[in-house]
């Protein structure tokens, strides 16, 4: 069998998935995109002035928080609107591109074969490694076209071109990378959540070891693919061969995928489940046991989540005066009220925000159930 008759049907499977999935893939482009054009827009009408972007720096630079949640402010110490713009969106974008290749690759590789569509597939005309194939195409397909769209926006808005290219392109290299651990937690996985969970365990870790190394020692943040993405120092001299460690990464993790999916069943993981107990221990019979039972994961994860984003608030409430102090624009919109302070009336934003969160956990409760 020639390495072209594994991906017969690659084609086919393309236009399936384009042809199944057109609105999901249309709401990640367009709210990646909108993320980075209007965080452009927005940003130059706020940091118009050399003092209010020295002021950014000073504020964003030496709070802890704010370099755990948005980077190292690689350029603050000579910064510009551009660099700016990279603390603002670099994380947050490169974060929004794994999440999206993990859940798309996740979503046309295992949860096809635990829904056993994919069984079909391969009874017809259609190479053991097409669906993989297939699925891997759209992603950086995806990724590639939400980076273009990006730059044509920002270059548009008057940003460096240079600048721009090294910031969209970053992050078009985490997506491809991550799409890459996606791929083989689908290999090693038994279930679609399952893969998720291992996609969702390397982000979360990648993450931590990168806001460690950037609040501490330096060096650490080069343990972490996020601790990549971000040395590239879109607009402060920017490091083109930081994309090529995100690069060779995304290529070993798509052969170790497509050699995994070669040396397992169909429909099986690397990894085995683990047999439950024989029978219910008296706490698990019920209704509300079921309920608690099924949803476990997604409470511990949204009481984290939610732990984590009341602690980034506070830590932030303490610098919030000092953040705003010489930018009326955005401090009349935290303080829109008479007599309100800065930091009350950011608060009160905070706490909006936690409850449109809150109002998420009930959705997604609600529909699972």
């Amino acid at each position: 069998m020639t390495a072209s008759d594994d991906v017969v049907g690659l084609g086919i499977l393309i236009r399936f998935i384009v042809h199944r999935d057109l609105w999901r893939i249309a709401a990640w482009l367009t709210g990646s995109t909108a993320l980075m054009i209007f965080s452009g827009a927005s940003l130059r009408s706020l940091y118009d002035t050399p003092e209010k972007i020295r002021q950014y720096a000073e504020v964003a630079g030496g709070n802890p928080a704010l370099v755990v949640f948005a980077g190292p402010g690689n350029g603050f110490d000579d910064p510009n609107l551009g660099v700016v713009l990279v603390n603002e969106t670099l994380l947050w974008g490169a974060l929004v591109a794994a999440f999206m290749s993990l859940m798309m690759v996740s979503r046309h590789t295992r949860a096809e074969e635990e829904s056993e569509r994919t069984d079909l597939l391969r009874s017809s005309v259609v190479g053991r490694h097409a669906t993989l194939a297939a699925a891997l195409v759209v992603v950086i397909a995806m990724n590639l076209t939400i980076a273009v769209l990006s730059f044509v926006g920002l270059a548009a808005q008057g940003y460096e071109v240079n600048g721009s290219l090294a910031l969209v392109a970053a992050i078009a290299a985490c997506g491809l990378m991550f799409a890459g651990f996606g791929a083989v937690a689908a290999q090693v996985a038994s279930s679609h959540r399952g893969a998720l969970g291992l996609g969702a365990a390397v982000l979360g870790i990648a993450f931590a070891v990168r806001a460690i190394g950037d609040v501490g020692q330096q060096a650490i943040s080069w343990f972490s693919p996020l601790g990549w993405t971000l040395a590239i120092s879109a607009f402060a001299g920017v490091r083109w061969w930081t994309l090529l460690l995100d690069v060779f990464v995304a290529t070993l993790l798509c052969g170790l995928a497509f050699a995994a999916s070669t040396r397992r069943d169909l429909g099986s993981g690397s990894l085995r489940p683990r047999p439950g107990p024989a029978s219910a221990s008296t706490r698990l019979r019920g209704p509300t046991a079921l309920a608690v039972r099924l949803q476990r994961a997604v409470i511990v994860s949204w009481f984290v989540g939610l732990l984590i984003t009341g602690i980034i608030f506070g830590a932030v409430g303490n610098d919030v005066a000092a953040m705003f102090e010489g930018n009326p624009d955005m401090a009349k919109y935290l303080a829109q009220l008479e007599g309100v302070s800065i930091t009350d009336a950011y608060f009160v934003t905070a706490m909006q925000m936690m409850a449109l969160l809150v109002s998420g956990f009930a959705l997604s409760s609600i529909a699972r159930a």
